[in-house]
């Protein structure tokens, strides 16, 4: 029996980044969303007057969690097995795909009793728990940042998921959701302030023989 639990607290704990003086970051995450269409995640984009944008740092956390209910109608106790397979993505409103996730999988290997008489998912004939799978993927972007420099950033989230069930006379239902969570790191070389302009002293009259602003040289006779 594998990854049974989704550790949904993975989404609020994840780790807190230590900032450079030359970096800011935002985080934004979104729990209880449909499988059936991509999920938006709206960050703020990188300020220009900050300095020069030289690298995006995107963090994505998913979790997959399916409630799977199953009910043994046979006479005889037998054998269940529940395959949940899932892959998540992470683009850009404009359809620039930023992270895939490697396929991931959970499963359980399960003995129901014989039936009991009714298919109410409850009793030894039956099981109902819930199964999760886990993401956290990241990615390093060096070119390429108008779309994180030109006011907020709007991201899709997607999660996609196969439930199996495996087994002779057996009732299945099952319903799953995705909760999803984004950190954006952008580090930068900041930019220079403006230095004030120096303003040349005036120069001071000096005695007889000496040169005067504004006039030529002039050596008085002795």
């Amino acid at each position: 029996m594998k990854n049974l639990l989704a550790p949904l607290a993975l989404l609020a704990l994840a780790p807190l980044s230590v900032l450079r003086a030359d970096q800011v970051s935002y985080a934004q995450g979104v729990g209880g969303a449909g499988l059936a269409t991509l999920t938006p995640i709206t960050l703020p984009g990188f300020d220009p007057r900050l300095g020069e944008l030289r690298r995006v740092d995107i963090e994505f956390w998913s979790v997959l969690t399916a409630e799977v209910g199953l009910e043994n109608q046979g006479k005889a106790r037998r054998w269940v097995r529940v395959d949940i397979d899932a892959l998540t993505t992470l683009r850009t409103a404009g359809g620039r795909e930023l992270l895939v996730a490697e396929q991931a999988h959970a499963d359980a290997d399960l003995l129901l009793a014989a039936f009991d008489g009714a298919l109410d998912m409850t009793g030894a004939s039956a099981w109902h728990e819930s199964m999760g799978v886990c993401f956290q993927t990241s990615a390093a972007l060096r070119a390429r940042f108008d779309e994180f420099t030109a006011g907020d950033v709007s991201l899709l989230a997607g999660l996609r998921a196969g439930i199996a069930v495996k087994g002779e006379d057996v009732a299945a239902e099952a319903k799953a959701w995705a909760d999803y969570r984004v950190r954006i790191t952008y580090s930068y070389v900041p930019r220079r302030p403006a230095q004030p302009e120096e303003v040349a002293p005036k120069p001071s009259v000096g005695p007889k023989g000496a040169i005067k602003p504004g006039k030529p040289l002039q050596v008085e006779k002795a």
